[in-house]
């Protein structure tokens, strides 16, 4: 079954401060972390079983086996968190725990990666830590989140999550020049979840825009109004899938471009920080045995590890529409969904990255 995942400072080295890091950075190697989190929710099965995510495993293990068998990572380096009794809770504390640990003595040439599978959505920005055009902070559902109301799901998360104001200050904020981390995110809303200060999507002529009457659920499932909810698990096949469940509140999220300043001839003075992301703010997106996304990212740098951000951002919008149009056939005009566009955002120019290589 498919279903719906609801889901600045920067460290400047001038000079002689600029030279002594890249200077202490040979005394050791660069190293390699990953922090790789899924979040099933069990506790919303007696309330509401349809919340449960009870396949994201898949996305770890196919985020792990990338890192460990295409770009050469060892297992020692990869935390995971998961709800499954087997690994350490992610709980809103131990989150932001693993999140410090991950950058913690971050030095120009390490490489780190941030994932999170599980639902994602939006709150009011009350705090006015940056601009938000639609004036909301994306949020990431800890494994204690608290909803007080399950009818009304998108009004009603109460604590124990993640915003995006502190998973900018905890994971990007400490980088120096030179450090690089990867963030992936495959839930609904999370298209910035990572407030960086670039964003950028690969336009299909294809692509429906997304309408009052895209999608809608089927007459079985009452959330229609959605709620921060959903982003369940189910692995895509081509000829088996069932029909999506949306839990999804709406809102588009831009972020006003700032300069990139560049010192000492091509050394930047910026770590070099991008995320993937399933969708836009105003989105939502699936899971068949695993997030769609997450399994299209991981099939495609597996087959081609070497390709640009621009072709795999091209690949994924492509497979994302394809998983969903799979769906849409079955389904009457008025019952169809609109793919989810992934994006890609970057704490630089998005175009002066679109040819490179991508890295892990």
């Amino acid at each position: 079954m498919m279903v719906n995942r609801i889901y600045a400072r920067v460290h400047v080295f001038f000079g002689s401060a600029h030279s002594s890091m890249v200077a202490l950075t040979r005394l050791r190697t660069p190293v390699k972390r990953a922090l790789s989190i899924a979040i099933q929710y069990n506790h919303f099965a007696e309330f509401s079983p349809s919340m449960v995510l009870s396949s994201v495993g898949h996305d770890t293990r196919r985020v792990c086996e990338m890192l460990i068998k295409t770009f050469h990572w060892n297992r020692k380096d990869i935390t995971i968190l998961r709800d499954n009794g087997k690994f350490t809770p992610p709980t809103r504390d131990n989150m932001i725990r693993a999140m410090k640990a991950l950058v913690d003595g971050a030095m120009p040439g390490d490489h780190f990666v941030f994932h999170f599978s599980g639902h994602g959505s939006q709150v009011p920005n009350d705090d006015g830590l940056d601009y938000e055009e639609d004036g909301k902070d994306e949020i990431l559902w800890a494994s204690d989140v608290v909803i007080s109301d399950f009818d009304d799901p998108e009004n009603s998360v109460v604590k124990n999550y993640i915003k995006d104001d502190e998973l900018k200050q905890i994971l990007i904020d400490p980088l120096p020049a030179e450090a690089h981390l990867t963030l992936i995110f495959d839930a609904c809303h999370s298209g910035t979840a990572a407030d960086l200060s670039y964003y950028r999507e690969h336009l299909l002529s294809t692509t429906p825009i997304v309408s009052p009457l895209t999608p809608r659920l089927s007459a079985t499932r009452p959330f229609s109004r959605g709620g921060a909810v959903m982003a369940m698990h189910r692995e895509s096949s081509d000829s088996d899938h069932t029909d999506p469940e949306i839990y999804s509140p709406m809102g588009l999220t831009l972020r006003i471009d700032t300069s990139a300043l560049d010192v000492e001839g091509s050394v930047s003075i910026y770590p070099t920080v991008t995320s993937w992301s399933a969708c836009h703010d105003s989105e939502w997106t699936y899971e068949e045995k695993g997030g769609i996304f997450i399994k299209a990212f991981t099939r495609a740098l597996t087959a081609k590890p070497n390709q640009s951000y621009a072709s795999l951002l091209r690949l994924l919008t492509m497979e994302l529409k394809k998983s969903t149009d799979a769906v849409n056939e079955k389904r009457p005009p008025y019952e169809r969904y609109s793919p989810p566009r992934p994006q890609l955002g970057s704490l630089t120019a998005v175009e002066d990255l679109l040819q490179s290589t991508i890295l892990f």
